[in-house]
């Protein structure tokens, strides 16, 4: 699975931010977001549909969609 640039920054300023909150939180943050995304590379296909060939996922626990193209 190929992550765009600008997503792997948003990722490293999300776990900034969760880390300022609670220490731990941002790693945590990073296990939540690991599961959808072991879910699209296994299931590229499944999650909600969204406009023409892309998914949302939620990432439990945390306010946070990831989203692909199938």
């Amino acid at each position: 699975m190929r992550v765009h640039p600008l997503v792997k920054a948003e990722m490293r300023e999300s776990v900034r931010f969760h880390e300022t909150r609670f220490e731990g939180l941002g790693l945590w943050f990073l296990a939540a977001v690991e599961e959808p995304s072991e879910c699209i590379s296994a299931h590229p296909e499944a999650g909600t549909p969204l406009h023409h060939e892309f998914r949302k996922h939620i990432a439990p626990g945390f306010p946070y969609n990831v989203i692909n193209r199938v």
